[in-house]
């Protein structure tokens, strides 16, 4: 080194701590290659440079290009040797500065960085176990200072699940806060390179998985508490989603974070799922009908078309809705089987829900013999419209009992009203109960019911009576030449 710029005394010092420092600046900044200096023990010339300079390298320093340079320094004796110059000399503190380490640098024993482990000094090793020592004891204090803060702040609300957001927080939040530290101090290692890439992966995996952590038990305690309303309410179907949807979000988010880790190694996964080609088709193909059923279901259970426990038909199906999964719906039918239909399905199909109704209508059509009198089938229906309007579970705004039509086999009666009922079997006990009333009604009155019959007259054919005939015939032409025949429309002055 070219000294003569620094006093006499303070040189003995002072060279091996330049030495040390520049070593330490070229090593983080630069590569000095041997092959590129020159073999004349003379140098070679250089544009911009004197006969007796010679550079090494330029270092960057505050926007500005430091050139590193041998200078020919001569002896009393004649003799001479290159030596850093007085220009470089000056530059090797604030080139320290900028990429050295510190006072640490000038302190620890050349062992700690001399010695070098998979491109991390021995020196920086030992600042990665301290900053994690130091990190895991802050955590250990801070962490139950600031989980306390938030308590009292949660408890300052009303509401509960503000309490129940901030107990989850007590396992990630340790992680948080050793993540956090070490983001704040490892930096100050000042890592290169491959170390500095890989420390950089340790860290937003750290992240992740606090934020992970957190996000997983917040989605448990949003389904808890969904849950809790959904029972209020009775929705069976919506308790029984919940946690299902609850694992599909928790998937996403490990799926998300997943994603987010391998994108920082330098894995690009659009790049990867877009490389597996036709195997990915095919795979889309495959899950194209679980897919469909899993929007089925989601529509099923944002629709709410029905609940668990109801009476429906589902196409061409009758029965129970016992249980609604992410694949299909069981139904139990009449016959005590079980059909699962996949939701999938159930988008296009017509639901019908019979538990929905708050009335069932009650329609039933009875025929009286052909031999009852006016007076008595005046009878039947009066009593039927009073019992239909006297009885407590029928709704009488919609009572309807007409002499309908001459049956075939009987004088037919249609009855229509609703009955009021919250499910099918309910509803089959009150017209159990009218039908009953109805039978008493018909009895009382001296007539019956009629069922399908014919009554045949044995006879022989007489024929046509001519003198009926010819009176008809008479009768018609009497009737068209007085305009009094009504075919094919009646007359207009007969219109009214």
């Amino acid at each position: 080194f070219d000294l003569n710029a620094i006093p006499e005394a303070q040189q003995a010092e002072a060279g091996p701590r330049l030495a040390r420092r520049l070593r330490i600046v070229l090593e983080r900044t630069t590569w000095v290659d041997p092959e590129n200096l020159s073999n004349d023990p003379g140098g070679l010339p250089e544009p911009g440079l004197g006969d007796d300079d010679e550079l090494l390298t330029t270092i960057e320093l505050k926007k500005t290009k430091v050139r590193i340079l041998l200078h020919r320094h001569f002896f009393p004796d004649g003799s001479w040797a290159w030596v850093f110059s007085r220009s470089t000399v000056a530059a090797i503190d604030p080139l320290y500065a900028q990429y050295g380490f510190g006072w640490l640098g000038d302190r620890l024993p050349a062992v700690f960085f001399n010695v070098v482990v998979a491109g991390v000094a021995l020196w920086q090793w030992t600042g990665l176990a301290i900053f994690l020592l130091l990190a895991w004891f802050v955590s250990l204090i801070v962490t139950p200072r600031l989980l306390a803060i938030l308590r009292r702040g949660a408890r300052k609300t009303r509401a509960k699940w503000d309490d129940e957001l901030v107990a989850a927080l007590d396992g990630p939040a340790r992680l948080g806060v050793i993540a956090t530290v070490l983001f704040l101090t490892v930096p100050w290692l000042g890592l290169e390179g491959p170390a500095a890439t890989t420390v950089g992966v340790i860290w937003k995996l750290l992240a992740l998985l606090f934020l992970g952590w957190v996000l997983s038990r917040w989605v448990d305690i949003a389904m808890s508490i969904l849950a809790k309303g959904a029972a209020a309410r009775k929705n069976e179907m919506a308790r029984n989603f919940l946690p299902i949807f609850g694992r599909i979000l928790k998937i996403g988010v490990w799926a998300i974070c997943i994603v987010a880790v391998l994108d920082s190694v330098g894995i690009r996964v659009m790049g990867l799922v877009a490389g597996l080609g036709i195997g990915g088709v095919a795979i889309a193909f495959a899950a194209q009908k679980t897919i469909e059923n899993l929007f089925g279901s989601l529509a099923i259970a944002v629709d709410r078309p029905f609940q668990i426990g109801d009476f429906v038909r589902l196409g061409d199906h009758e029965g129970t809705v016992t249980e609604v999964g992410l694949r299909s719906t069981r139904i139990q039918t009449m016959d005590r089987t079980i059909i699962s239909i996949p939701n999938g399905t159930l988008l296009s199909e017509r639901i019908e829900n019979y538990s929905a109704r708050d009335r069932y209508r009650y329609r039933p059509t009875i025929g009286l013999l052909y031999g009852t009198s006016r007076a008595q089938l005046e009878l039947v229906i009066d009593e039927i419209k009073k019992l239909l309007e006297r009885h407590p579970r029928v709704y009488h705004d919609g009572v309807r009992v007409r002499f309908a039509r001459f049956g075939d086999s009987a004088l037919e009666i249609d009855i229509q009203t609703w009955i009021l009922a919250q499910g099918y079997h309910e509803f089959t006990a009150v017209a159990e109960e009218l039908n009953f009333e109805i039978l008493a009604i018909v009895e009382r009155s001296g007539s019956g019911f009629a069922f399908p019959s014919q009554t045949v007259y044995m006879a022989r054919e007489s024929g046509i009576d001519p003198d009926l005939a010819k009176q008809a015939e008479q009768e018609a032409k009497r009737r068209r030449q007085q305009g009094d025949l009504w075919i094919p429309e009646p007359p207009e002055a007969t219109r009214t």
